[in-house]
């Protein structure tokens, strides 16, 4: 029986030992680029867990070039928050001071920031100069000769079409990119775990995934619980390669690693700090352009639509990941009693029912995505906005 269900079994705790000593890992471009928001301390915990196993650790090619591709606005997005931040600072003491720009003392004050600014960014190893990265050189001498060679632009082209297909029909991995254009690294995320399936099938070799990404696409969430990888992700793995396919949030990947060896718990804390941030980042591009202010009863009318959407466009999710559960058991169902069993009469009819309960979330999410549209566009025409 074990082998009809595999994917909806999740490892023992001695199969993940075993796992883990055997598989290979791989990191997601989020896991790079955190290293650039990290404090030194984490940062250098992180490096020295991935050092630990250098010898079974492997990266897409798409991985490195989304990793250079973003390096440089996520190096400037910091040093320009810490920038400003002291710049604020120093422009509101100046006006409640009531004092002038070329003030004297505030000069000397500003002088002074400057340079306990300067010496806290060294000793923290801010990187600031794209072209003396610290973070970049231990990556590049850490991956050196452990990247792939990626896919032919006509490999590409055809994954990308494949994407559009499993992104309507909300098989993972990637469809909650499915907002973004397909200039915006739509497919990205589909275009790395083909390069996994590809690398495990060529090297047969079982996977660790790690990932800063806790979106539903890649992981299996139930009543607020995070069980493990996606279903459909287990069950497409083992049918593409016949090996083994398991994930760790960067949280969990260092406690693994560093398992009987004391690790201060504000590593782990800043992890969760920036995973949730990056989260926060991500949130529904609705609300980003909002701009915020008094709250008159328009915005508040928007932000209701906003969770509203957000409510809908969750239990469409839930349908969805339930459809395609069903369609999983009739397939278990029929291999094992047969098509015309009473069991799978049982699931079509449940399937149908879902895919009822579908049309109406459809309606209305697209009703209420218009109804946010013109509010922003009142909005804006009310304020004088761009």
């Amino acid at each position: 029986m074990k082998d009809a269900i595999r994917e909806y079994i999740y490892p023992s705790h001695e199969e993940k030992e075993a796992l883990w000593r055997d598989a290979m890992f791989v990191f997601d471009t989020n896991i790079f680029l955190n290293l650039y928001r990290y404090t030194a301390e984490t940062r250098k915990a992180l490096l020295q867990s991935m050092k630990k196993i250098s010898d079974r650790i492997w990266m897409p090619k798409q991985v490195a070039q989304e990793f250079m591709r973003r390096r440089p606005g996520v190096v400037f997005e910091i040093t320009d928050a810490v920038n400003k931040s002291v710049n604020d600072f120093i422009q509101a003491l100046t006006a409640k001071l009531r004092r002038g720009e070329d003030d004297a003392d505030i000069r000397q004050l500003s002088e002074t920031i400057d340079r306990r600014l300067q010496l806290f960014k060294r000793k923290s190893k801010i990187v600031e100069d794209l072209n003396d990265d610290i973070v970049l050189n231990e990556i590049l001498q850490l991956f050196e000769g452990k990247v792939g060679e990626g896919f032919a632009i006509d490999k590409i082209k055809e994954i990308e079409v494949e994407g559009k297909w499993r992104y309507e029909n909300k098989i993972p991995p990637g469809y909650k990119d499915d907002k973004k254009d397909e200039s915006n690294n739509k497919y990205g995320d589909l275009i790395i775990w083909k390069e996994i399936i590809e690398f495990s099938k060529n090297n047969h070799k079982n996977i660790i995934f790690v990932t800063g990404d806790q979106k539903e696409d890649w992981w299996q969430k139930t009543n607020g619980r995070t069980l493990g990888p996606r279903i459909e992700l287990k069950k497409e793995f083992y049918e593409e390669t016949g090996c083994g396919f398991y994930m760790y949030n960067m949280e969990g990947f260092l406690k693994h690693s560093t398992s009987g060896a004391n690790i201060e718990s504000k590593v782990i804390d800043e992890i969760k700090l920036i995973e949730r941030s990056n989260s926060e980042r991500r949130q529904d591009p609705y609300r980003k352009i909002l701009p915020r202010g008094p709250i008159a009863s328009l915005e508040r009318k928007i932000d209701e639509l906003v969770e509203l959407y957000e409510f809908l466009t969750q239990k469409e999710d839930e349908v969805l990941s339930t459809i395609n559960n069903i369609k999983h058991r009739i397939v278990m169902e029929e291999n094992i009693n047969g098509k015309d069993s009473e069991a799978v009469k049982d699931l079509e009819l449940e399937l149908l029912k879902n895919r009822a309960r579908l049309i109406p979330l459809k309606e209305q999410r697209a009703d209420c995505s218009k109804e946010i549209m013109l509010l922003r566009q009142k909005y804006k025409e009310r304020y004088n906005l761009e």
